[in-house]
């Protein structure tokens, strides 16, 4: 009887930790969604912004530009039929690009942990 028991024991925490885990997982992704970067018109993003773009990709049109919680700016364009997004700072300078690509599992960004929000447009299809 007592091996019963500490199989419904054991059980019952398992089951805790896999909803706990489950619980974590949605937690993450919904304060990923809600850490979205508002989404702005180019007649809000300065000229500077706007200039450094078209210098850095000529002939490449913006899809969508994205307001960095006032640090700066994201422009979203397809460039080689693969959506990109670069950054920019306040003064036009261009900071680094990132290439959306499909991958599974979790990632971290190799400069380290950036606190602003994400310059997505949360239509993940996965």
């Amino acid at each position: 009887m007592k091996s019963i028991a500490m199989y419904a024991w054991m059980f019952a925490l398992l089951a805790a930790v896999s909803c706990n885990q489950v619980e974590d997982l949605f937690d993450k992704e919904k304060k990923e969604k809600e850490n979205l970067c508002p989404v702005v018109e180019q007649s809000a993003v300065p000229q500077a912004v706007v200039d450094s773009f078209n210098s850095s990709f000529p002939g490449i049109a913006v899809t969508t530009w994205f307001d960095r919680d006032g640090t700066g700016f994201c422009a979203l364009f397809i460039k080689e039929s693969q959506e990109t997004i670069a950054y920019f700072d306040l003064a036009g300078a261009l900071i680094k690009t990132e290439v959306e690509v499909e991958q599974e599992g979790n990632h971290s960004d190799p400069e380290g942990e950036d606190t602003a929000c994400e310059c997505d447009t949360g239509d993940d299809e996965g």
